[in-house]
């Protein structure tokens, strides 16, 4: 694998142009251009298309952006893992978990976890649900928490949660007092939606399907905290599951919606994996704080 080109590919999605890339790498737009070239080539890709000199990602180098970066992370730990094991066998654990439950679920269990096994070093990852299933499935983490179904041959899935959808408001919008607010009440906002490709984006869209209620104006985002974030800043409102609203405060109204539609929440295991004795403590602590969290939500 050509590293270097990596990097330049890499560095170039990061910074957003071959110059700034350059820059940072301290080398010449040349070299990194022909780096560039020899990574598509070894993988066969169109990365980038060249537009007026301009780089633009094609859907191609989009996708494999993700990849790249955890190719490079792992490469850069190889000097700490080198480190370990000069130094003796220590214990690891390794987590991912998806954006919309890591604050609500995965951080306060695996606090609780390490104040029981304070000599267990703990790998937490927060990525898109996307990504989750490939990862365990190669083994490269020992446990996911994400949402369901999961249909991967390789993983085995747990149920831990289920959670009400709700509509998420800016403050003080005009529906922030109602105990239920029906879909299509909400067709003078600005809907912020997840896209259909993504898991949440697609059982949003089945519920205002559900409803025969289309958004006249939506804006997609790729992350559903970011669809919070806009509500919160009074842009819009997003369809969400309950726990994920919690981090935003008082800056946004939850209300559930109408009709009734839930999301589940489990983990994740890759089939092959040896399951140990302390992932088995994990598990449940992270099953005792997704059973809190849903009791506190305060809704039927």
């Amino acid at each position: 694998m050509n590293i270097k080109g990596l990097r330049a590919f890499t560095r170039i999605m990061a910074t957003g142009t071959l110059g700034a890339a350059a820059k940072s790498l301290h080398v010449s737009e040349s070299a990194l251009s022909r780096q560039l070239s020899l990574l598509e080539a070894e993988l066969k890709l169109v990365l980038f298309s060249r537009e007026k000199r301009r780089l633009v990602p094609t859907p191609e180098g989009e996708a494999f952006f993700a990849e790249a970066e955890r190719i490079l992370d792992s490469i850069e730990q190889i000097p700490e893992i080198a480190n370990q094991i000069r130094r003796g066998p220590r214990r690891r654990m390794r987590i991912v978990a998806m954006p919309r439950i890591a604050a609500t679920i995965a951080v306060p269990a695996i606090s609780k976890f390490h104040d029981e096994h304070p000599d267990m070093e703990i790998s937490l990852e927060i990525h898109p649900r996307r990504y989750m299933e490939r990862w365990l499935a190669s083994q490269q983490f020992d446990l996911g928490i994400g949402s369901l179904p999961s249909n991967h041959a390789a993983i085995e899935t747990e149920h831990i949660c289920r959670v009400p959808a709700v509509a998420v408001l800016p403050a003080g919008h005009a529906l922030a007092s109602r105990r239920s607010v029906h879909v299509t009440e909400l067709s003078g906002d600005r809907f912020i939606m997840m896209p259909r490709t993504t898991l949440i984006g697609d059982q949003s869209a089945k519920i205002l399907e559900q409803a025969n209620f289309e958004p006249a104006s939506q804006i997609q985002v790729s992350e559903t905290p970011t669809t919070c974030s806009f509500a919160a800043q009074g842009f819009g409102v997003t369809i969400a599951d309950a726990l994920i609203p919690q981090v935003f405060g008082a800056s946004v109204s939850v209300v559930p919606i109408e009709p009734k539609a839930f999301f589940d929440f489990g983990l994740l295991y890759p089939r092959d994996a040896k399951r140990t004795r302390e992932i088995d403590r994990l598990i449940d602590l992270i099953k005792g704080e997704a059973t809190s969290c849903v009791a506190g939500l305060g809704f039927d």
